[in-house]
Parts: structure tokens; sequence; C-alpha cells
């Protein structure tokens, strides 16, 4: 199965990022999306809650978006994991994107990513 995606990432109104994900690149299984961008491996899954882990060598980033939303960054080299306040969080999943924004206590700017599927 063929499928497209493209990222746009958002930091307080202005794209940040806006990227066609390539076709062999990305991996699909149900609601789980795995694709890498820039040398990350990103992760989406959505079950009753979103969770989204970004991971490269140095660190681990998860945020996972729920009833009671949190948000953790591990630090592998120092084996070290931060905590995360998340200071709102929400996420919307529509036929062929999903809408995701969160604002995290670290830097308090508002990200929103749009994530558009096809396929």
């Amino acid at each position: 199965m063929v499928i497209k995606m493209k990222l746009i990432h958002y930091i307080n109104g202005k794209v940040e990022t806006n990227e066609q994900i390539s076709d062999n690149n990305v991996q699909k299984n149900e609601k789980n999306y795995e694709f890498f961008l820039d040398n990350i491996r990103n992760n989406i899954y959505i079950t009753d809650r979103l969770v989204f882990i970004r991971q490269n060598d140095d660190y681990i980033f998860t945020l996972e978006i729920s009833d009671k939303s949190f948000c953790m960054l591990e630090l592998i080299k120092e084996k070290q994991v931060v905590d995360i306040e998340v200071l709102e969080a929400s996420y919307k999943e529509y036929e062929k994107y999903i809408d995701i924004n969160y604002v995290l206590n670290t830097d308090q700017d508002k990200h929103h990513i749009i994530l558009e599927i096809e396929g």
C-alpha cells in the first residue's frame, strides 16, 4: 500500500516545518504511524489517547495526549529522564489528517502539528 504523508508544524502560528514524507520512510498499521524526518524516528499511536514519540541517538521525546496528558524527555547518553509539564494538549482525528496541539512549560510555545495522510 502506498502511503503519502505531509507534516506541517506551526509554532505560535508560524510554519516551522512543511515536509512531504517519502513513501519509503512511512509505515502505517491501523492507527500507528512511523516515519523518519530529519534523521529522527517519529511514531504516532492512537488508541483512546495519542502518543507521539520522537527518537534519535541523543534523546527520546514522548508526549501522551489524554485525560492526564504527560511529557518526558529521556537523555540517552546521560541516562536521565526529565518530566515536562503539559500546560495544554489536544488532538483530533479526521479522515485524511490528524490535528495535534500542545503547549509545554519548557518553552511555552504553542505547537500545532497537522499530519496529512493518504493511503
